[in-house]
């Protein structure tokens, strides 16, 4: 299973990305700091998951979140934020993500989730 890893801070890029690569069955395929790098990687590589910091400068995490959904709508979209507000939580769910974690707490939830999904692709 393909994941691209969109995260603005290297440090937490590269444990996400260490994440991912320690999995069976999962590989990071791409990894992006900007919202503009990603959406290009998705357009040039298969990608069947995506862990996205929704906290980029600007708001670029959000929209970078609508425009995933929109050109790759099949792909599991997992958004990563340093915030544990609800509302943070509520906009990116019903902007089209699929799963939302608080960063530091939750990176056994997301080597899990990413597992299950291999399994069920057969990656």
């Amino acid at each position: 299973m393909n994941v691209l890893v969109v995260e603005s801070s290297e440090v937490l890029r590269r444990r996400f990305a260490s994440l991912v690569n320690d999995l069976d069955g999962v590989r990071v395929a791409r990894e992006a700091s900007t919202a503009p790098e990603a959406l290009a990687h998705l357009r040039e590589t298969p990608i069947d998951a995506v862990i996205l910091d929704v906290d980029m400068p600007e708001g670029a995490g959000l929209t970078a979140l609508q425009e995933i959904r929109r050109q790759a709508p099949a792909c599991v979209l997992i958004s990563v934020g340093g915030s544990a507000e609800p509302e943070i939580h509520e906009r990116a769910l019903v902007l089209g993500a699929d799963f939302y974690f608080t960063a530091a707490l939750h990176l056994d939830l997301i080597g899990d989730i990413l597992e299950e999904i291999a399994e069920r692709i057969g990656s």
